[in-house]
């Protein structure tokens, strides 16, 4: 998904850093841990590695450890890519069709 070739390659790397593209979808995602000790249904565009894996989007459903401070987390990742570019498709869709209809209009 990220296009690291395995599983010792991915434990590697800063994952802060080198995993989200934005720093604060990680920032969002800790405080929603932190308060409901659940984060389902987060999207989140990721940092790839390569330009083939450039516009990643994952799905992370994360869970934390049940102390006062999450000191871990376990749960998985969804490869959303696909998804969010056939929502940008129809977006763009939409778009053209709006005009179309704008200028039929007139």
């Amino acid at each position: 998904m990220t296009g690291y070739e395995n599983r010792e390659e991915l434990l590697a790397v800063d994952i802060p850093t080198a995993f989200y593209a934005n720093s604060s979808d990680r920032e969002k995602a800790q405080e929603t841990l932190a308060a409901a000790r659940h984060v389902a249904d987060f999207e989140s565009k990721c940092a790839a590695r390569t330009a083939k894996h450039a516009q990643c989007w994952s799905l992370p459903s994360l869970s934390g450890t049940p102390r006062a401070n999450v000191t871990a987390y376990q749960g998985f990742l969804l490869d959303i890519t696909e998804r969010k570019q056939a929502e940008s498709e129809i977006r763009r869709r939409n778009r053209e069709l709006l005009v179309l209809n704008s200028i039929a209009r007139h």
